[in-house]
């Protein structure tokens, strides 16, 4: 065998192991890919079922079931491509729920605000629902247009959040004939929606907070007058058991 042959050969041996090693890279490219988009679409898909299910009945709207609705259907097709049929049955019940939006469910319960935990929580679902909308629109899911109504309503729904909550603990606090708490919490409520850019939006809501906070003001003076009331006839008490206790020394 000449030297060229065995030259030959051994490119050939080469480029074989090249196209191989090639395909295997490519091949396992795909596969990560699939696996990423896979882990993706899954997670987009739980996303939007966490906020449609468990989103505060007060804050959701048909609206925005809608929304969710079709940015959750998008994802289960995308998922239904990549593993095929896997998602037909959601695919499917997604579609008809759509055919009607005017008719879609709200079974979202009401959530009472009235500690900060929950507050805290109901604050996490929205910024949730704000990111994926921010993401909706960056992939050319949800129109600009949209996009900029749906963030000032997220916004609204922050306000409403924040209303809920001192007014909630506010009234609480009254049931309990605890006035300067309530009036603490009334406070919080004045100082926020004060500090609102679109504060004529909720002038009804900053009207009645200044309006509880006056009464749970009055509330204090009267018992800060009654302790006063209750303190003097103590003392007046206390003095004149002392003269009758010093007279009863000098009589006897």
């Amino acid at each position: 065998m000449s030297p060229l042959i065995i030259v030959l050969l051994i490119l050939a041996g080469v480029i074989v192991l090249g196209v191989i090693a090639f395909i295997n890279h490519s091949m396992e490219q795909a596969k990560l890919q699939k696996m990423r988009l896979k882990a993706e679409c899954s997670e987009r898909i739980r996303r939007l079922t966490e906020l449609s299910e468990h989103f505060p009945g007060q804050f959701m709207s048909k609206e925005l079931k809608v929304l969710l609705t079709r940015l959750e259907l998008h994802f289960a097709e995308k998922l239904n491509d990549i593993e095929k049929g896997s998602q037909n049955g959601r695919v499917a019940e997604l579609k008809k729920i759509l055919e009607k939006p005017d008719e879609i469910a709200i079974n979202n319960a009401k959530v009472r605000v009235d500690n900060e935990a929950k507050a805290k929580k109901i604050k996490q679902l929205l910024e949730v629902l704000m990111h994926q909308l921010q993401r909706a629109t960056h992939e050319g899911l949800l129109a600009q247009k949209d996009a900029k109504a749906w963030a000032k309503e997220v916004r609204n729904m922050l306000v409403k959040l924040h209303i809920q909550l001192f007014s909630t603990q506010g009234e609480m606090f009254l049931k309990k004939d605890q006035p300067r708490q309530a009036r603490l919490a009334f406070e919080r409520g004045v100082t926020f929606l004060k500090k609102q850019p679109d504060i004529d939006q909720h002038q009804p809501a900053l009207a009645e907070f200044e309006a509880r906070l006056a009464k749970a003001n009055d509330m204090v003076l009267d018992q800060d007058k009654a302790s006063a009331e209750d303190t003097s006839a103590l003392g007046d008490a206390v003095q004149e058991q002392s003269q009758e206790e010093e007279w009863k020394k000098k009589t006897f």
